[in-house]
């Protein structure tokens, strides 16, 4: 069995927003309502990852990392 090792084609700085409803109980429904709900924003595109870090230092913005699609294979799936 090989093990495939994912890679990364590109990062991407986004601006998260999470929409809650504010406090409530915590059951399958309820947490898959509130995450369709979250968005990300892509504010701009690095190829170098010590780059991305260095424009999101001192600001609320995340870091997405973009993986290459792993082609199905009958040893893997």
């Amino acid at each position: 069995m090989s093990i495939i090792i994912p890679t990364i084609e590109k990062y991407e700085v986004c601006d998260y927003t999470y929409k809650s409803l504010g406090f409530s109980a915590v059951t399958a429904p309820i947490v898959k309502s509130n995450l369709s709900k979250r968005t990300f924003e892509v504010i701009k595109t690095f190829d170098d990852l010590e780059e991305a870090r260095k424009f999101i230092e001192g600001t609320d913005y995340v870091l997405r990392y973009v993986f290459k699609e792993i082609e199905p294979d009958a040893t893997v799936h």
